[in-house]
């Protein structure tokens, strides 16, 4: 069983720094310490708001000891409510925040203001223009607001009310059948979900093949979306948008805790109201649960069987895969697709290894829609440097004999020569790393039928007009005015919880500096 969950690619570990600034740039000198803002201002507004005041209370350390870790590997997601709102045409008012809900954390302000709340409206927003240093900015974190009922998503079941409290507030469980069946595996959370309990997996695997599996004969794969980048690049802040719209299906963190029980597990997430919501272990305060969208670790493992251990995985095309193994790919996804309503759902997904694997995906989806993301090779070297760390402490943390050293980088070309020779944590290994990933595109991309490119740094600072690009490339319409959970995503657009120190810029502009030119960073 173990084998089969290190299968899964390392990408899993690759949620974007949550829409981080666009213009966080340092001399090429000395590092800059950027405390970012914690939100956007409103569409009238020309300019981000500096906020000064004092770090979030309590010591690091003592954060560190509180914080809980969630037991899946899913992307950034808004609370259960706004994600269902797109779906069941429900009438609550948009609160902005309600201290009374279960999943709401209690939050001060940060040196006594708070910053204005985004409008709701879509309009562009203007950045500053690029300065080294030129502001420092503080903020809070939002919490979210929960209706007296969450409203649920692909099937018709109400869930029951949120009630129970996780330890030091830090950890909010549904009720205590979820922290009986999932608070363990909730602890030891990792980029690639450790093996659930065996019994627990035969009795969805059997409920799967005999009561949950319904006929997909005339279910239609039809132009799914691959989203590709860089961890750190963007890609979650992307899919989190795109997946708010309410023709969108995707992994959920519990379909990819359960591949072989897709149907099963979300019959039963949503009858007996599984939840557990917190915050990840890598640090980006970022807050997911059961129904957030998520990379599709154990999937890609169960479809793909790439080894986590090696640095070089040698390209697959459809030639490759068995007839067996083809419609065991196109049945989970339509697994996917019914759980979220079936006929008229568009597939959508994002996973950091798909650079390396384009030419394979074109192959199984003819109709297939590629969206790359690349942002500042400058800042994207120095997060996965952070992003090493982060996963080998984990490793350290969780301590399972299955568990050792993970490189959780996508597998480009060259990878073990940079490795070898300057470290996993060196920046020379990262900037390499970035420039090649966008060379492995490149060199894919003539030979994609649809192919669109967004700077994360575009997204931030015109999203209006970069999303409706990408929602007509797509071919998707304009998210619905009732949509309250699109304006939750478009309203967290620049919404920062957390700070990094980056340096060594002049590193990787030697580096990589002529493609640092051409996406016009350098």
């Amino acid at each position: 069983m173990i084998a089969a969950h290190k299968a899964a690619f390392v990408g899993m570990c690759t949620s974007t720094e949550r829409n981080a600034p666009a213009n966080e740039v340092a001399t090429a000198s000395s590092p800059l310490m950027l405390e970012r803002t914690i939100s956007r201002p409103s569409p009238s507004s020309s300019r981000i708001r500096a906020q000064s005041g004092t770090s979030r209370a309590g010591s690091g350390a003592a954060r560190s000891d509180a914080r809980k870790i969630t037991s899946f590997s899913g992307t950034a997601r808004a609370s259960p409510d706004q994600r269902d709102q797109a779906r069941t045409a429900s009438s609550w008012p948009a609160r902005r925040e309600s201290q009374c809900a279960i999943f709401s954390r209690s939050k001060k302000a940060v040196g006594g203001t708070r910053a204005p709340a985004r409008a709701a409206s879509f309009s562009p927003v203007a950045l500053p223009p690029d300065a080294a240093g030129s502001f420092v900015s503080k903020g809070v974190r939002k919490s979210a607001s929960i209706p007296k009922k969450l409203p649920n998503r692909g099937l018709n079941e109400q869930p029951k009310v949120f009630s129970l409290r996780g330890m030091a507030g830090q950890v909010q469980y549904a009720n205590w059948w979820s922290k009986l069946l999932f608070g363990k595996a909730y602890d030891n959370q990792f980029v690639i979900p450790l093996p659930n309990p065996r019994g627990l997996t035969a009795l969805m695997e059997f409920c799967e093949r005999n009561f949950l599996t319904p006929d997909f004969t005339r279910l239609k794969i039809e132009k799914p979306v691959f989203i590709v980048g860089l961890p750190r690049s963007g890609t979650s802040l992307l899919y989190n948008l795109l997946c708010a719209h309410e023709r969108a299906a995707y992994v959920t963190t519990s379909i990819n805790c359960f591949p072989t029980a897709v149907c099963t597990i979300e019959w039963a997430r949503k009858k007996f109201n599984f939840n557990i919501r917190g915050e990840r272990f890598l640090q980006d305060s970022i807050d997911a649960d059961f129904s957030s969208p998520s990379e599709p670790a154990m999937f890609w493992g169960k479809w793909i069987g790439r080894d986590t251990d090696s640095l070089y995985w040698p390209e697959k095309r459809l030639k490759d895969f068995s007839p067996e193994k083809i419609e065991e790919i196109y049945g989970d996804i339509k697994r996917v697709l019914h759980s979220f309503g079936g006929e008229g759902r568009r597939f959508i997904v994002k996973y950091p290894v798909f650079q390396t694997e384009l030419r394979m995906l074109q192959d199984l989806f003819p109709d297939a829609k590629f969206v790359h993301i690349v942002r500042d090779g400058r800042q994207v070297a120095n997060s996965l440097v952070k992003l090493y760390k982060l996963c080998n402490d984990q490793i350290q943390k969780i301590n399972h004999p299955d568990l050792k050293a993970l490189v959780p980088y996508p597998r480009v070309k060259n990878l073990e020569k940079y490795v070898k020779e300057f470290g996993a944590t060196d920046i020379r290994t990262t900037a390499h790393i970035w420039e090649d990933s966008i060379e492995a595109v490149h060199e894919a991309k003539g030979d994609l039928k649809h192919f669109t490119e967004i700077r994360y740094e575009d997204l931030l600072g015109r999203p209006e007009s970069e999303l409706k690009r990408i929602f007509e490339f797509v071919e998707l319409p304009w998210p619905a005015a009732s949509n309250e959970l699109f304006k939750k995503e478009y309203a967290n657009i620049g919404v920062i919880h957390h700070r990094n120190s980056y340096g060594q810029f002049d590193v990787v502009e030697r580096i990589a500096g002529k493609t640092l030119k051409a996406y016009g960073y350098a």
